[in-house]
C-alpha cells in the first residue's frame, strides 16, 4: 500500500516510527515477560491476527515460537458472536480454546462483530475517526470485553 493509503487507514506514519525504533530483540525482551506471564489474561479484538504477527517477530528475530498463549487468551469476537447467538462459553477453561476457535469460525449472514458495531451496542462511546489507533481500540476492545464477560458469563 502507499504510505498515504496505510496512514490513513492505520494512523501509521514512518517518519515517527523512524524517530522512535529501537531493537526488536530489545523490545521482545520487555514485551514477552508480559506476554507469556500466565497470571495475565490477553483479550483482544480478532486476537489471533495479532498472535501471528508476534509469532513472525519471534522467527524474525530468533526466539523460540512454540509457546502459546491460547490458555489465556479471550477474543472478544468470539464473545461477540456467542452474545449475538444467544450461546455461553463452556465453564472447563480446556474446552475454552477449541469453543473459542469454533466461535471465530463460525459464519453466518448477517452477522457483524466489529468494534465499533460492538461497542455502540453496549452503549460504550466509540469514535470512528480514532479507530485502528492501537491505544483506542485497546481501550474499547477492554470496555467491550468487560461487559461481554456478564453478558455471555465468562467464568
Amino acid at each position: 500500500f502507499p504510505v498515504t493509503i496505510m496512514f490513513r487507514i492505520t494512523h501509521f506514519d514512518l517518519a515517527t516510527h523512524n524517530k522512535k525504533a529501537r531493537d526488536p530483540k530489545e523490545i521482545y525482551e520487555l514485551f514477552s515477560k508480559v506476554y507469556y506471564d500466565d497470571s495475565i489474561i490477553c483479550v483482544g479484538q480478532n486476537a489471533y491476527f495479532d498472535i501471528n504477527l508476534v509469532k513472525n517477530w519471534e522467527r524474525l528475530i530468533g526466539v523460540d515460537s512454540t509457546r502459546s498463549i491460547n490458555h489465556k487468551l479471550y477474543d472478544t469476537v468470539a464473545l461477540s458472536k456467542a452474545y449475538k447467538l444467544g450461546l455461553n462459553p463452556p465453564e472447563d477453561r480446556a474446552e475454552y480454546t477449541n469453543w473459542q476457535f469454533k466461535m471465530l469460525n463460525h459464519k453466518q449472514k448477517g452477522l457483524k462483530t466489529s468494534l465499533g458495531l460492538m461497542c455502540r451496542e453496549f452503549n460504550i462511546e466509540f469514535n470512528d475517526a480514532e479507530a485502528h489507533s492501537s491505544l483506542y481500540d485497546c481501550i474499547k476492545t477492554s470496555e467491550l470485553f468487560q461487559k461481554l464477560i456478564w453478558a455471555v458469563r465468562v467464568y
